[in-house]
């Protein structure tokens, strides 16, 4: 799998293969915007540790730093399928629970509790699949931005250029 905004480097499929493990991801950051009460704006690997806390339930912690080189399998990680690779035997184990992917946001606020990513990780660890990360195969991600606003900011700088400027600028 690669999402459409995610540019992979060259090679990365043989890579993955050469590997050979069940689901193998490369690395990939993510952009946050600022949250009441969880900081931001902030860039960080989309990568994550399943852990299970004292009243049962589970939460994911953010993994900060990754070596540079290797293969990180630390058992309950769990990373964004940007750029990844899934053995047909972890989809097959799963067809019980489809889909494999889905977001599920709080009701009240739709503010998101889990994106697609960690619910496919999630399904999987359950099952007793492990994520396996190529620290150094790292991956472009580009952010979708509001057309919209590029118009109107288009718009603006040519409301600011001279007629002939304006005539150069849409050649």
């Amino acid at each position: 799998m690669i999402d459409a905004d995610t540019v992979p480097p060259g090679g990365f499929i043989d890579r993955m293969l050469e590997v050979d493990r069940p689901i193998v991801s490369g690395v990939t950051h993510i952009f946050k915007h600022a949250q009441p009460n969880r900081g931001g704006p902030m860039v960080k690997l989309a990568l994550w540790k399943r852990r299970k806390q004292a009243d049962g339930t589970y939460c994911a912690d953010n993994v900060r730093s990754i070596p540079d080189e290797g293969i990180l399998e630390d058992e309950g990680l769990m990373a964004g399928a940007f750029c990844m690779m899934v053995h047909s035997d972890v989809l097959e184990s799963m067809n019980q629970e489809l889909p494999w992917f889905k977001t599920s946001y709080v009701e009240e606020t739709q503010e998101k509790l889990e994106s697609e990513d960690l619910y496919f990780c999630r399904k999987a660890i359950e099952k007793g699949w492990k994520v396996s990360v190529l620290c150094d195969l790292i991956c472009s991600h580009w952010k979708t931005i509001n057309l919209k606003d590029v118009a109107l900011l288009v718009q603006n700088l040519m409301k600011q250029q001279e007629p002939n400027q304006k005539l150069q600028a849409a050649i």
